[in-house]
């Protein structure tokens, strides 16, 4: 229910009365015998000092001194750099929420919706202008509507024209809530007009005459059509050439997960992210780190990092560079478990000086003038961090503004992943793409499993990895793979020249179960050689004359152009190289002594991956494989590397490998489940000029370490399992390696037929 409050000083009889009046009766009143006049008075709505009421103000207003003072303004109102309205609101006709000082060449507009229904006209969501509705430069930019059929129309100023609509393609269903994001944004100097509907790029062109506007108004909704009805939240508006590094949905923190790297952060930026912890516990937890390279030894390494703090209670210490403190760190109260919280963390230039702020929720909890604002250059940016225990929970929505908009820099060089890996099941989507390849060589591998649950005509698209389009061109179907109302298997790839070269598999997959897919590109004595298999048996083999490589290949599942599939899918990996299967994808004894490959050379990079499955655990050490070159660990090169069950019986794993010179590298993981597939991946790559060896379980990245002395290693036997230690109750299945550098002609590896 909305109060009314007057507060008021007149002059009345020659003397000042102070009077407070609340819903228009007066509630207290006494003479000012000493009225004073203050100078460039700030106002607050709320202050920084407490902390806001969860609330709601509106019409706010003053009347100040003489009416027929014309030297001075009676207030002058501040307009924001930005808007943050985190909270659910209903639209409303003609509310003007907040003016924006300047809207650069390059800003973001983001914000979620929940429509209720869709009536006959065309109605308003969000509008931006320096004035009007329409017809000039600036009175669209942008604006938001969304017509009966529930299509999105967007309006700005592009390429010259001052009012251009662009209309997504698809219809946004009732009560159901959308993240829409408005946005241009400077790419090696050319701007770009986009819009994404829930993640999705939907809108894309370049403009090439973007405009900065002042004094620009914000209405949620515009007072020149009804507005929609519907529910928004999570508005925000911030001027700035803004790099999204996580995206919209939610993804589960991982330890040394290098997802950006900066090249110069400015003294002014802005970062906002969500972050919902699944559990709280003791110790220090991570959950994003800005570095130049170390955890807190050097000025430049928290610029800045959040972590769940020691106590476990819930609360962020939030710590960055402040004032030439090497760890300048402020404690939140406790967020939530199960929900998901908003952080912003800014710097910014403020009348002449740089104000460091912290929101949480949207609430300014920390506020504080920094003296000596520093650039930083080469910031990486970890979700989270190698050097601290991750917290358990997700972050979605991560965000950067970083510096001045017309610094031709890039401002963000997201990392693009050399491989791809998704464990967990999902269903297809249609136009859903999950990852960019910086790089596919020749030789690859692309595995999963998919559990259709029924066909329909017309071909289905599920996994589709492309340059740019659909077809056509060389690089469109790299490879791509649907399947027929039959529930055949199509495979596309290059092949012999030919771009798009179909291929069917001949077995219909069964519905509601799982079935095994692989396709893979192999160097064989330096002939490239294409192969599917299904549920671990060739079906298809064919010497390819002309293998390519290609690079930025983007991968959906499912693509845009086809309808997808209805199925599940798991166990999604692709990786670049020559990939080598010692252990076919079926459950497979652990057995001892069991010798199944030979590696002519081990390089520095490779990629080790399987599962495994323990029947029972029992005290003592006991062997799953062994990677030597001759002994259990009497020489450098025996463990290169081994994977044990801990002597302890507890279900753990140690993880061994020759690491920093050290014989016997080992790491423990925590216990895996008794009768249930574990997956377990060992690689060591190089990053940035370094060997960077790491332990995946289940693909959450559980240990990462660089390794100074890289080394190659000749001859080494495979073992599954080995014959110095008691072997494992259980099974293996899915045993590959993916060795070195694919142009090599040596093989990655030869196998032991029994």
């Amino acid at each position: 229910m909305w109060s009314h409050i007057e507060i008021s000083q007149q002059l009345e009889y020659s003397a000042y009365v102070y009077t407070i009046k609340l819903n228009g009766e007066k509630v207290f009143s006494i003479e000012n015998i000493l009225p004073e006049s203050y100078a460039n008075v700030r106002v607050y709505a709320a202050d920084q000092s407490y902390q806001a009421q969860d609330g709601f103000i509106k019409d706010f207003a003053i009347i100040n001194g003489k009416a027929d003072n014309v030297i001075l303004p009676k207030a002058l109102l501040l307009p924001k750099d930005s808007v943050t309205v985190v909270n659910e609101e209903k639209l409303i006709n003609n509310n003007l929420i907040a003016t924006l000082l300047f809207l650069e060449k390059a800003y973001l507009l983001s914000f979620k919706i929940k429509p209720t229904f869709y009536s006959l006209k065309y109605n308003n969501i969000i509008h931006l202008t320096t004035e009007g509705d329409a017809g000039e430069f600036g009175y669209r930019t942008p604006s938001v509507y969304i017509y009966d059929t529930g299509k999105l129309s967007v309006w700005s100023a592009i390429n010259g024209n001052p009012n251009r609509e662009f209309i997504a393609p698809d219809t946004l269903p009732l009560n159901q809530w959308f993240s829409i994001r408005v946005t241009q944004v400077r790419v090696n100097s050319v701007y770009f007009f986009r819009v994404y509907v829930d993640g999705k790029l939907k809108i894309d062109i370049q403009n090439t005459d973007p405009r900065s506007f002042k004094n620009v108004k914000v209405y949620s909704a515009d007072p020149w059509y009804e507005a929609q009805p519907a529910s928004i939240k999570d508005l925000r508006i911030f001027s700035g050439n803004n790099e999204q590094i996580i995206e919209d949905k939610e993804t589960l923190l991982s330890r040394g997960n290098l997802a950006a790297v900066i090249p110069r952060l400015e003294k002014s930026y802005r970062i906002f992210f969500d972050v919902k912890p699944n559990s709280f516990s003791q110790g220090w937890r991570n959950v994003i780190h800005f570095t130049c390279g170390s955890d807190s030894s050097n000025y430049g390494d928290r610029v800045p990092g959040v972590w769940f703090h020691e106590s476990g209670d819930g609360s962020l210490y939030i710590a960055s560079h402040i004032n030439g403190n090497l760890d300048g760190g402020f404690t939140t109260t406790s967020v939530p478990l199960n929900e998901w919280s908003h952080i912003e963390i800014s710097q910014q230039l403020e009348r002449y000086k740089f104000v460091y702020k912290i929101k949480l929720n949207g609430d300014l909890v920390f506020v504080e003038e920094n003296t000596q604002p520093t650039t930083f250059d080469n910031v990486q940016v970890y979700v989270s961090d190698p050097w601290c225990i991750v917290q358990n929970g997700s972050i979605k929505d991560l965000n950067i503004i970083n510096g001045l908009i017309d610094d031709q820099t890039p401002s963000v060089v997201l990392i693009l992943k050399d491989f791809v890996e998704v464990n967990h099941e999902v269903l297809l989507k249609k136009d859903n793409l999950i990852a960019t390849l910086p790089f596919l060589e020749k030789a690859y591998l692309l595995s999963f499993k998919i559990k259709p649950t029924f066909y329909s005509p017309p071909y289905k698209s599920i996994i589709h990895l492309t340059t740019e389009g659909d077809a056509g061109e060389f690089g469109y179907r790299t490879p791509s793979v649907y399947i027929y109302d039959t529930g055949k298997l199509s495979v596309w790839s290059a092949i012999n020249g030919n771009p798009n070269r179909e291929f069917i598999a001949p077995d219909t997959l069964p519905l509601n179960e799982w079935s095994s897919i692989r396709i893979t590109q192999v160097r064989v004595n330096s002939v490239y050689f294409f192969r599917v298999y299904v549920d671990g048996k060739l079906k298809i083999d064919i010497q390819n004359t002309d293998p390519r490589s290609f690079k930025n290949v983007k991968v959906y599942s499912a693509d845009p152009w086809y309808e997808a599939q209805p199925a599940s899918i798991k166990d999604l990996r692709i990786f670049s190289g020559n990939n080598e299967q010692i252990i076919e994808d079926k459950e497979t004894l652990l057995s001892r002594g069991n010798l199944v490959a030979v590696i002519p050379r081990l390089e520095k990079s490779y990629r080790i991956f399987f599962d495994v499955k323990p029947n029972s655990l029992s005290q003592g050490w006991r062997n799953v494989i062994h990677f030597t070159c001759g002994s259990d660990a009497s020489n450098y090169g025996d463990r290169v590397p081994g994977v044990w069950f801990q002597e302890s019986g507890d279900g753990s794993l140690y993880i061994a490998s020759h690491i920093n010179g050290n014989l016997d590298g080992g790491f423990t993981t925590m216990p895996v489940p008794l009768n249930e597939w574990s997956h377990i991946e060992i690689s060591q790559q190089l990053e940035r000029y370094k060997f960077v060896y790491k332990i995946k379980l289940n693909g959450d990245l559980v240990f990462v370490e660089e390794n100074t002395q890289p080394t190659t290693f000749d001859n080494v036997q495979v073992y599954v399992s080995d014959p110095w230690c008691i072997v494992q109750n259980g099974s293996i299945k899915d045993l590959n390696i993916i060795n070195g550098l694919i142009d090599d002609q040596t093989p990655s590896a030869v196998l032991i037929l029994k």
